[in-house]
């Protein structure tokens, strides 16, 4: 087991791990939640298409450094599509084509957490497709990098 802290560059995209909120940076991180760790991953689907993929895993939005929140296709929803910033000020990423863009909730049924529970406010941001695992199984999808 590895504990990461600091970015890591990968040949199909990045992983980050920012730590600083961006609504307010005097702000300490005080859980887990809030270290911006992320995975985007950047390849092309079947047609050749570029495709950009993040899994924000439970991070909080707000610390999730800004390049990885940019021109998202496919976007595996943070904390189960549940709670995704500490303040009210917090912002979901904006799909970047409302019409091919994918949200992922991974949660199982009968969760005693309430998840996903922010719908509403992924489809503002314009994620109007949705994959829920507990309904519809695990998401694949086929990617070259």
């Amino acid at each position: 087991m590895h504990t990461i802290n600091s970015d890591l560059l990968l040949p199909c995209g990045k992983l980050t791990c920012g730590g600083q909120s961006k609504i307010n940076p005097l702000r300490t991180a005080n859980h887990v939640h809030e270290t911006g760790l992320t995975l985007r991953i950047q390849a092309r689907d079947g047609q050749g298409e570029d495709l950009i993929i993040l899994v924000a895993g439970d991070q909080q939005y707000d610390y999730v450094e800004k390049n990885q929140l940019d021109n998202l296709d496919i976007l595996v929803a943070s904390h189960h599509g549940g709670k995704f910033c500490w303040s009210t000020k917090g912002v979901i990423p904006t799909a970047k084509k409302s019409m091919n863009s994918v949200v992922i909730y991974s949660y199982g049924l009968n969760n005693t957490y309430g998840h996903p529970s922010k719908l509403a406010e992924y489809k503002n941001a314009n994620w109007l497709k949705e994959h829920h695992t507990c309904k519809k199984g695990e998401f694949e999808i086929t990617i070259f990098l």
